[in-house]
Formats: structure tokens, sequence, C-alpha cells
């Protein structure tokens, strides 16, 4: 567990983990972890009374289970999950010579509808890996 600042920051973010690994049998153990994160946006949106639009907030997890079915060999399955949402663009409005600042906007604001260049996505991975040995031969097959 942790907090983290940003310069220009609308607030404090934080990530918070944790994790188990448990052996069911002599043969079967399973391990999962779980996170949970927010990073603070640090552009401001004065024209709409808003701070921190590209703040960021994610969560997620793996799992993976073991299954050691003899000396040998064994069979693995793995999960992961991860879940990003990018509330807001973190794009500002820059003042050149050729582009003058746009009226009342300072360094790290903009003026965008909010919500405008936020994205949210989620990732999934899963894989299977059986891992054995025949005489000298060691075979590892994975699939994800």
């Amino acid at each position: 567990m942790g907090t983290d600042f940003v310069n220009n920051g609308s607030g404090a973010g934080y990530d918070l983990r944790g994790s188990i690994n448990v052996p069911i049998s002599d043969t079967i153990a399973v391990r999962g972890s779980l996170y949970s994160y927010t990073d603070p946006g640090y552009i401001d949106n004065p024209v709409h009374n808003l701070a921190g639009v590209n703040r960021t907030d994610g969560y997620g997890g793996r799992f993976s289970a073991l299954f050691q079915a003899t000396d040998t060999w064994s069979i693995k399955l793995s999960v992961l999950y991860d879940h990003v949402n990018h509330r807001g663009s973190s794009e500002v409005d820059v003042q050149t010579a050729q582009y003058p600042k746009t009226a009342g906007l300072g360094d790290l604001q903009q003026n965008y509808i909010p919500g405008v260049g936020g994205q949210t996505y989620d990732t999934q991975a899963y894989s299977l890996t059986l891992n054995g040995k025949i005489g000298d031969v060691q075979l590892v097959s994975l699939t994800g």
C-alpha cells in the first residue's frame, strides 16, 4: 500500500496490492494477486471548474493454479485481468509565437469538453502450461 503525489496534482494517488499463495494439497497449489491504483490528474480545466481531468484509475489481478501430477509432469493454468480508465486527455493548450495562448488559460490547463480524450480498456490473458519429462527429454507446451 502506498500513496503518491504529482506536481499540480488534484489530490493524492494510491496503490494497494495483495497476494496469497496457498497449497491445497500435496499436488495442487493456487496463487492469486489483486491490485488497485489511482494516479492523480495534473491537468486542470478552469473553464469547467475541473481539477485533475487526466486522472487514471486501474485495478486487476492474476490467478494461477499448479497441479503436480507426478514428479516429472505438471500443469499450470494462469489468468490475468487488467482494467484501466483514463478519465480525460493529458493535452494542454500551449502558447507559441504562431499560436498565442488561449485567453484565461495557464500552464497545465485545457479547455476541452469534460471527458474528451479519455479511454477505458480491459486486458485479459490466459495460458496453460504442460511441463513433463520422457526419459532425458524435457517437454514444454505453452498455450495462451
